[in-house]
C-alpha cells in the first residue's frame, strides 16, 4: 500500500461522521501540504499520522463507552426519556413483581403523528452544515490547514438561515392545524344547528379517518339496484328454478342509478353485484353486494360443421366483390328472421350481450305461460350494409322490419319476396347494378333450394341487374350473419314489454280454444303495430329502424321458372347461388358495370385450396384437405382470378363441379352432373328439372345453345355472341370491325 492510500483510509477513520466526498476533499488539501515540503516530508508524515491514530482511538472510546452506559443504565436511562417525551409516564408499584426485581412500565399511547418531509429535509441540512463546521474548525485549529475564516462565517450564515426556515415552517404548520381544527368545530356546530347544511357538508365533517363506503352517504343504493333489476326481469324459461333473468346490461343499471340521483360510477356498480368466483382477487374487492350476477351469453348449441370453411370462403368472395365494384355499384343486403315473440308474456327473457341473473325468491301468477298455442309475431328484418369509400363492408345501415301473425301467417321466400319488392318499389331501398345478399341457411332462404331460386330470378329480371349474388353460411353458423348484429337491439327494447293478445276484446274461451277468427286476426293485428311503434323509436348505428306490420296473405309468387333461361345465367351450388347477365344482346341488356372486364367468363372461380410446394404454388388435392380442414386454408378470390389453378382429382370431371372442395358435397358429386352437358346443380333434384330441356333435340338447335368445355373453369356455359341460322352452326358476322375487335381494349367513344 502506498503512503497515499495509508494516509487517506487513516484520515476516513479519524472523521468517520463527515461525509466521504468531503472527507476526500480535505485528505487531499492536507496532503498536498504536506507534498509542499518534500526535505521534510517523512517527518511532518508521521507526526500527521500519528495524530490520526490518536483522534480515531479517541473516537472508539468515545462510542464505546456511549454504548456501555446504555447498555448497563438502561433502566436509569428511561427517567430520561419520559422528561423528553411527557406522554409516557413510568410507574413502579410495589407488588409481587416488584419484589423479584422486575419493573412494569404504563405507556400511554401517543397521539397520532403526522410527517412533516420539508421539515425533516431542513434538520438533516443542518445537521450536515454543523459537521462540515466542526470539520473545518478542527482542521483550522491543528494549523495544518488554510481554512479561512470566512469560510467558517459562509457556514455559520446558512446554518442559522436553515434554523430560521424549519421555525417558519414549524409555525405555519402550527398554524394550519389550528386553523383545520377551527374550521372543522365550526361545520359541526352548523351541522348541528342544520340538518339540511349538514348533509351537504357531510364529506367534512366525518369522526373517522379514509374515503368512507359510499352505501353511508347513499343509504339505498343496494335496494335501488335491486329495484331496477327485478322491474326488468321475467320468470326462468322452463319455470324449474326461481331465477328472475333480465336484458338489463350493466351500462344500463349504472346509467338508470345516475338518472335517479346517484352519485356512482361504472366500476363500483359492478362490485355491488355478485363476483363470478369469491376466491378471486376481483371477488375479494366486494364489500357488500345484491344477489345479482353478470352473466356471460355462451353458445353452447352450436356444432361443429364440416363445411364451415368452405361457406366461409365463398362469404368472403362475395365480399371482395365490394373492394372491386365500390359503393356505387354494389347494394349489401342482409336478410333473416327474428326469434317469434310471444303474445301475452314478456316479450324478452334472455337474449342480450351482458345477462343478469337474480337469485331471488318470488311468486308468480300462473298466467305467465303462453296463454295459447301459436300467439306469436313473426318479424323479418332487412339490414342494409353500407360500404366504405374503400370498398369495404361495414355493419351499419337502415335497417327494415315487417311483422306477420305467426298463426295466420308463414315465413317463406315468397313472403320475404313481396317485403323486398315493396322496399325497391317504394324506393326505401335503391337499386343498384349488382346485388348481394347474404341470410342463413334455412328452407326459406337458402339459395339450393327451388323456391329462393325464383325469388332471385324474379329480382334478377325485375332490377335489372348486372349481377346477383346470394350466399350462406353452413348449418349452425347463422349467427355470423352481419343482420344478426341488429338484433341485440331490438331484443333489448322488448326488456319488460307484454305485448297483448285482447286488445279488441278476448277470442279465447276458459280453456284457451279460438272462439271468434276474426277477432283474433284484429288482435294479432294491432299486437303488430304495437310491436311495430317500439321498433319504429329504436336508432341502430345512427339509422333509425323501419318497422310496419304486415297483413295476412301478404306474399308474392313468381313466375315458374324456364330452366333453359336459367341454365344460361345461374350457377346454383349447395351455399352460393349466382346470377350474371349473357352476352347476347337479343337475351339481356347490355353490362351496366365492367364486370366482364373483371370477370371475362362471367362466374366466380370455384373455391380452392392453394399450396406452395418445390415448383411453386399448388392446388391441394381435395381428398388431401378433407382429411384435415384446419389446416388448410381457401384462396382468396384474386389468387384464384391470377393463377387458376386446378387439382388432379378436377381432371376425372368434365367440367369439374363447383362445390369440389365442399366435404359433404364429395361422396355426391356425380349424382349432381348433368349427363349431357355437364352443368353440375346442388342437387339431384334440381339435376332433373334441368335436365328437361335435353328432352327435344330440336330445342337445343332452335335456340342456339352451344356448351363449350373449360379447363380453367369450374361449371360455365358459354354463350355465343350471335344467333346461329344454318344448321351446319355456322355463325353469321353482321358488323367485322366489331368481330375483329380485341376483348382486351375498352371503347374509346
Amino acid at each position: 500500500m502506498t503512503k497515499y492510500d495509508e494516509f487517506i483510509q487513516a484520515y476516513q477513520k479519524a472523521y468517520p461522521n463527515v461525509r466521504k466526498q468531503l472527507q476526500y476533499e480535505q485528505a487531499i488539501k492536507i496532503w498536498q501540504d504536506l507534498k509542499a515540503k518534500p526535505e521534510d516530508f517523512d517527518e511532518r508524515f508521521r507526526a500527521k499520522m500519528t495524530e490520526l491514530k490518536v483522534l480515531r482511538m479517541k473516537n472508539n472510546s468515545q462510542s464505546m463507552k456511549s454504548f456501555t452506559q446504555t447498555k448497563l443504565n438502561f433502566g436509569r436511562a428511561m427517567p430520561a426519556l419520559a422528561q423528553t417525551n411527557p406522554e409516557i409516564k413510568i410507574s413502579t408499584p410495589i407488588n409481587a413483581d416488584a419484589a423479584q426485581g422486575k419493573k412494569s412500565v404504563e405507556a400511554k399511547v401517543p397521539e397520532r403523528s403526522y410527517e412533516t418531509p420539508a421539515q425533516d429535509k431542513l434538520e438533516k441540512e443542518i445537521a450536515a452544515l454543523y459537521a462540515s463546521l466542526a470539520s473545518k474548525r478542527q482542521m483550522r485549529d491543528s494549523g495544518m490547514s488554510d481554512v479561512s475564516t470566512s469560510e467558517l462565517v459562509e457556514i455559520d450564515k446558512q446554518i442559522k438561515s436553515k434554523e430560521k426556515m424549519k421555525k417558519i415552517r414549524e409555525k405555519n404548520a402550527s398554524v394550519h392545524r389550528e386553523k383545520r381544527a377551527k374550521f372543522k368545530e365550526a361545520i359541526q356546530t352548523i351541522s348541528e344547528k342544520d340538518e339540511e347544511s349538514g348533509n351537504l357538508l357531510k364529506s367534512f365533517n366525518r369522526k373517522s379517518v379514509g374515503r368512507p363506503r359510499l352505501e353511508e352517504d347513499q343509504p339505498e343504493l343496494l335496494n335501488t339496484i335491486m329495484d331496477i333489476v327485478q322491474m326488468n326481469s321475467s320468470a326462468d324459461a322452463r319455470r324449474r328454478s326461481e331465477i328472475l333473468r333480465s336484458c338489463t346490461t350493466l351500462d344500463d343499471l349504472w346509467k338508470e342509478l345516475q338518472n335517479r340521483g346517484f352519485k356512482i360510477s361504472r366500476s363500483p356498480t359492478y362490485f355491488r353485484l355478485h363476483p363470478r368466483r369469491g376466491d378471486s382477487k376481483e371477488g375479494l374487492r366486494r364489500v357488500q353486494t345484491v344477489p345479482v350476477k353478470l352473466l356471460r351469453p355462451e353458445n353452447s348449441l352450436r356444432k361443429e360443421n364440416a363445411d364451415r370453411m368452405y361457406a366461409k370462403s365463398l362469404q368472403n368472395d362475395m365480399q371482395s366483390v365490394d373492394a372491386l365494384f365500390g359503393p356505387d355499384v354494389i347494394l349489401y343486403l342482409s336478410n333473416d328472421d327474428k326469434a317469434r315473440i310471444n303474445l301475452g308474456v314478456t316479450a324478452a327473457n334472455k337474449q342480450s350481450s351482458i345477462l343478469m341473473n337474480m337469485n331471488y325468491k318470488v311468486r308468480l301468477l300462473d298466467h305467465d305461460f303462453v296463454v295459447a298455442p301459436r300467439h306469436k309475431l313473426i318479424p323479418s328484418v332487412y339490414a342494409v350494409c353500407n360500404l366504405d369509400l374503400d370498398g369495404s363492408m361495414t355493419y351499419s345501415g337502415e335497417t327494415f322490419i315487417r311483422v306477420r301473425s305467426g298463426k295466420h301467417d308463414s315465413s317463406t321466400a315468397f313472403s320475404h319476396l313481396y317485403d323486398m319488392k315493396e322496399l325497391f318499389e317504394s324506393q326505401a331501398i335503391p337499386t343498384k347494378p349488382i346485388l348481394l345478399i347474404s341470410t342463413d341457411g334455412a328452407q326459406d332462404e337458402a339459395p339450393r333450394f327451388p323456391k329462393p331460386l325464383r325469388v332471385a330470378v324474379f329480382l334478377f329480371k325485375s332490377l335489372n341487374l348486372d349481377v346477383y349474388i346470394h350466399a350462406t353460411n353452413a348449418a349452425g353458423l347463422s349467427a355470423f350473419n352481419p343482420v344478426e348484429r341488429s338484433m341485440a337491439p331490438l331484443t333489448h327494447d322488448l326488456v319488460g314489454l307484454v305485448l297483448q293478445h285482447d286488445i279488441f276484446g278476448s277470442h279465447l274461451d276458459s280453456s284457451g280454444k279460438t272462439i271468434d277468427e276474426e277477432l283474433e286476426e284484429k288482435n294479432f293485428y294491432a299486437a303488430s303495430e304495437v310491436l311495430s311503434n317500439v321498433w319504429s323509436k329504436t336508432i341502430i348505428n345512427d339509422f333509425k329502424v323501419d318497422c310496419k306490420p304486415v297483413e295476412k296473405g301478404c306474399h308474392f309468387e313468381p313466375d315458374e321458372l324456364d330452366q333453359e333461361w336459367v341454365a344460361r345465367h345461374v350457377l346454383q351450388t349447395r351455399y352460393f347461388l349466382m346470377i350474371v347477365k349473357c352476352v347476347n344482346q337479343k337475351c339481356c341488356k347490355p353490362f351496366t358495370t365492367n364486370w366482364l372486364n373483371i370477370f371475362p367468363k362471367r362466374f366466380f372461380p370455384a373455391p380452392a385450396v392453394y399450396k406452395f410446394g418445390q415448383k411453386g404454388l399448388y392446388a391441394v388435392e381435395p381428398s388431401e384437405y378433407v382429411k384435415n380442414t384446419k389446416n388448410f386454408k381457401f384462396a382468396t378470390l384474386k389468387d384464384r382470378l391470377i393463377a387458376g389453378l386446378l387439382p388432379k382429382e378436377a381432371e376425372n370431371f368434365t367440367p369439374p363441379p363447383f362445390d369440389l372442395y365442399c366435404p359433404s358435397m364429395m361422396p355426391k358429386l356425380s349424382d349432381c352432373i348433368c349427363e349431357k352437358c355437364g352443368h353440375y346443380w346442388p342437387c339431384e333434384a334440381a339435376k332433373k328439372r334441368h335436365a328437361k330441356i335435353h328432352k327435344h333435340e330440336k330445342f337445343e338447335v332452335e335456340h342456339g345453345i352451344v356448351l363449350e368445355e373449360v379447363s380453367d373453369e369450374f361449371c360455365q356455359i358459354q354463350e355465343p355472341d350471335a344467333e346461329f341460322e344454318n344448321s351446319e352452326l355456322i355463325p353469321v358476322i353482321e358488323n367485322v370491325q366489331e368481330f375483329l375487335r380485341s376483348p382486351f381494349t375498352e371503347d374509346l367513344f
